[in-house]
């Protein structure tokens, strides 16, 4: 069943008054608890069931008793089919219900862009607040996807809006110091160079390959989307931006640039004020704790305490190490990577998980997940 319901909810919005009574009898009474948890239930929300564990256990059982029918009715209840189909439209009429036309929805678009979206509201709560007004205004939208529709297009134009006034403040030298500093990060480390493609020839000059490159990385890093930033670059489109994102991204090209980032950062740290030890740690989480040597740490308890798996990806450990082989190497969190096209669908990926180069095959086995830490070493 659906969230709980606390009785000062159940008096107030699953209550029924002689008219509901009177609309609800009307129907056989097999269909009656339906009927009534339908039209209850659009009341408070503004949109209908779909199917009964949308509506909560307490919820149900306080309509039954009004209706003096028991709960196990609204099992054989079609919420979707052409019964279920009927009753809504019925529900719509008995409630002064019309359908949206095009005038309505101008006006809620209108709505949505003054009174939501400077809030900053994701877009699921902006859907609740979209619904409740419609509801308020005796509109009805048969789509939902409908009003996501709107209510997405209207954040983003408000966004673009918002965006491009900043953007009209800025002074003219401010500018063209914030277009230096998406190249200065490569000055040192060098990490674009990790960025290669296995095509024959590159038609792109350096600068302008660099420059899609870290537009590239900056929106996979802060998960903007190459969308939006190419939105704030005149100069460069979706289309470049994801070419050169899948022709040059990939989890091992970003693996080696993140390793020469590491090592550069390691090179130029002063000893005199962060010592010799072997780790160093960055997080954005309250509670996270990590020592030198140790690769098991426990998170706050909103993570689940002591994580083996899943772990988020809300810090960065930079291990030195020696490999016997290749030299000194790093260690570091490791996520998937991957480009599709607006209409593909993201395919499921593995947990991250912490790769270490200098560690022993059994070892690099356990952190990859493949055995348990607790398996005997082979013979």
């Amino acid at each position: 069943m659906g969230l709980r319901v606390s009785p000062a909810e159940l008096t107030r919005e699953w209550s029924l008054s002689s008219a509901d009574i009177d609309f609800v009898n009307a129907k056989p009474t097999g269909s009656r608890l339906g009927l009534a948890a339908q039209l209850k239930f659009f009341v408070a929300h503004g949109y209908f069931a779909t199917e009964a564990v949308e509506i909560s256990e307490e919820a149900v059982s306080y309509l039954a008793a009004q209706l003096g029918v028991g709960k196990v009715d609204l099992e054989g209840y079609d919420f979707s089919r052409r019964s279920g189909r009927c009753h809504c439209a019925e529900i719509l009429r008995y409630l002064g219900f019309r359908r949206m036309k095009r005038a309505d929805r101008a006006v809620l678009a209108d709505w949505i862009g003054a009174a939501l979206c400077p809030t900053g509201m994701s877009v699921g709560v902006m859907l609740d607040e979209v619904f409740l007004r419609c509801r308020d205004c005796r509109i009805f939208a048969p789509s939902r996807k409908e009003k996501e529709r709107l209510a997405r297009s209207e954040r983003q134009r408000f966004l673009e809006s918002f965006l491009g006034g900043v953007a009209d403040r800025l002074h003219p030298e401010t500018v063209k110091l914030m277009e230096a500093s998406l190249a200065a990060p490569d000055a040192r480390a060098g990490f674009l160079y990790a960025f290669e493609t296995s095509a024959a020839r590159v038609a792109l000059s350096r600068g302008d390959l660099d420059r899609r490159l870290i537009l590239c990385l900056y929106g996979l890093g802060t998960n903007a989307g190459l969308k939006r930033v190419a939105a704030g670059c005149p100069d460069v489109s979706y289309e470049e931006l994801l070419h050169v994102g899948r022709r040059f991204i990939s989890r091992d090209a970003l693996e080696a640039a993140c390793g020469r980032v590491a090592n550069a950062t390691l090179a130029i740290r002063n000893a005199a004020v962060w010592g010799e030890a072997g780790t160093a740690c960055a997080s954005d989480s309250k509670k996270f704790g990590a020592w030198d040597g140790n690769l098991m740490t426990e998170w706050h308890v909103r993570y689940g305490g002591h994580r083996r798996r899943n772990a988020p990806l809300e810090f960065c450990i930079v291990r030195r190490a020696w490999d016997q082989t290749s030299g000194p190497g790093v260690s570091f969190p490791q996520a998937p990577c991957s480009w599709h096209t607006p209409h593909e669908r993201r395919p499921r990926t593995a947990p991250p998980a912490v790769r270490a180069r200098a560690a022993t095959p059994r070892l690099r086995s356990v952190l990859r997940g493949r055995i348990s830490p607790r398996a005997p070493p082979a013979a």
